[in-house]
């Protein structure tokens, strides 16, 4: 079984280089090697709530860790119902501890190594006992990174494909407006709305070739507008 000790120092999280020294201070001076760093949202129902605060930290916090230059130690958000597992499942409602969820995937792809992933709690962890078993998964790193628990169970994140009659389901009337429409994929969604019956359609994009894409918009009589 692996041995654990749990530092909890006291941290200003409002700037991410005063907390690069503290990481660097518990690095050198501590008995055990630092291996991660485990930021928790506030819960949703503490009466100091701040979910702003929450989101700004925990950007600090990963900032933080990158800027220590530390070997090895990794990042882990820890949130509270922020993660749909089915229909109808309840959650906390607060829109910045969810932005930790997106932090946390672009994380993973533009700081891989100081990345250790998203772990999401019921509600109810009090009762339940999902904490703790978060963190005995979090401590056994069997490579998961993006995980939620819900009535005893722990859930992994994976991508499936969707059902068609859904991508059936897209809106295809009215106006569409497409941002960075000049560019890539933009087009061809303008395209394919402009057959599908799109009453308008708008590009929006700061470049990209405008003059020849309104060409061949207006030779196709597709209702295609573009802004810059």
């Amino acid at each position: 079984a692996a041995s654990v000790k749990v530092v909890v120092p006291r941290i200003d999280w409002s700037a991410p280089a005063p907390v690069a020294d503290a990481l660097r201070g518990l690095a050198v001076g501590g008995s055990v090697a630092l291996t991660g760093v485990i930021f928790l949202e506030t819960t949703p129902a503490a009466k100091t709530r701040n979910p702003l605060g929450d989101y700004l930290a925990g950007i600090a916090c990963l900032q933080a860790v990158v800027e220590s230059g530390l070997p090895g130690v990794r990042v882990w958000f820890v949130t509270v119902g922020q993660v749909h597992t089915e229909r109808g499942s309840e959650l906390a409602e607060i829109p910045y501890a969810a932005g930790l969820w997106g932090i946390g995937r672009v994380a993973a792809l533009e700081v891989p190594g100081q990345w250790g992933g998203l772990l999401d709690l019921p509600l109810d962890f009090a009762e339940s006992g999902a904490a703790g078993q978060a963190m005995r998964d979090l401590v056994s790193a069997d490579g998961e990174n993006q995980l939620a628990y819900r009535g005893g169970r722990r859930l992994s994140a994976r991508l499936r494909a969707a059902r068609t009659a859904r991508n059936e389901d897209a809106r295809r009337s009215g106006a569409v407006l497409i941002t960075g429409g000049t560019g890539g994929i933009g087009p061809e969604i303008a395209d394919w709305y402009s057959r599908a019956g799109a009453e308008a359609v708008y590009l929006v994009s700061r470049s990209g070739p405008v003059a020849a894409l309104r060409e061949r918009f207006e030779k196709s009589g597709a209702p295609v507008q573009f802004a810059q």
